[in-house]
């Protein structure tokens, strides 16, 4: 998974994507990187780009929970995670984040970037 931008803002860390993922193995590589990451961070707020991500393969509504597996066990539940995507994946983007938050996680899902940051502001 290519990191573009990783660099700590003022209230949240903020991690940019972009590129293609041909196989749903380089998504589950990627979210270890993730989890890696943020939980080195003494950031509580994150805010990940995938907005220029594109996925190159298809994939059925039971992979998500398999993401949401691999995400739970990487990523600290007390971090608030706030995913940025491509509208194209957003119904699925919701699907996950409705899965975190029944799982107690504070997470959310937004197609534009200001929108993201303005509710990352208001938490």
């Amino acid at each position: 998974m290519s990191l573009v931008i990783q660099e700590m803002r003022k209230d949240y860390l903020y991690v940019k994507l972009v590129g293609n993922r041909n196989f749903f193995a380089e998504m589950l590589r990627g979210l270890c990187q993730l989890g890696a990451l943020a939980n080195g961070n003494s950031s509580k707020k994150i805010l990940l780009d995938y907005s220029e991500v594109e996925l190159n393969f298809s994939y059925y509504k039971s992979s998500i929970f398999r993401l949401l597996n691999v995400y739970e066990n990487q990523l600290d539940n007390s971090k608030i995670v706030c995913l940025v995507i491509n509208e194209n994946y957003l119904e699925d983007g919701k699907l996950f984040i409705s899965l975190c938050k029944s799982r107690g996680m504070n997470n959310e899902v937004f197609v534009s970037l200001k929108e993201a940051e303005l509710w990352l502001k208001s938490l």
